[in-house]
């Protein structure tokens, strides 16, 4: 069974947590990771063992390696990264707080039903 690849968006502090997951389950890999600090994103790709790096989200939604996104940013460019991810084919995993308001997760849960792929939200805790 082919594993599932993950892009990672946000190396923050909260990030270690989000992925230990991921990392600990042999049915996924985590491919690319994203950061728009360079020095942050390459950091976690080599601790995490991911092949990619980016520093522009929208690239690592263009790359058709990557079948997942986790999101890991603030909570106001959850909207934005979570719709553009669906509209990409992306599985979307957002941290809680799903987003702004009641309006813009309306607008998240669209975009994924429009386009066949998964949202869920998550807390690491």
């Amino acid at each position: 069974m082919p594993r599932t690849r993950i892009g990672v968006i946000g190396c923050g502090v909260i990030a270690d947590l989000t992925v230990w997951g991921y990392r600990e389950d042999g049915r996924v890999e985590i491919r690319a990771v994203c950061d728009s600090d360079a020095n942050k994103a390459e950091t976690k790709a080599r601790e995490w063992g991911a092949s990619k790096v980016y520093n522009d989200y929208r690239e690592l939604l263009a790359d058709k390696e990557i079948d997942a996104v986790e999101i890991i940013t603030p909570h106001d460019l959850h909207r934005p990264m979570a719709v553009e991810a669906a509209e990409a084919g992306k599985h979307i995993s957002v941290q809680k707080p799903m987003a702004m308001n009641v309006s813009e997760c309306r607008e998240m849960i669209a975009a994924a039903k429009g386009a066949g792929v998964l949202l869920r939200v998550n807390d690491p805790y």
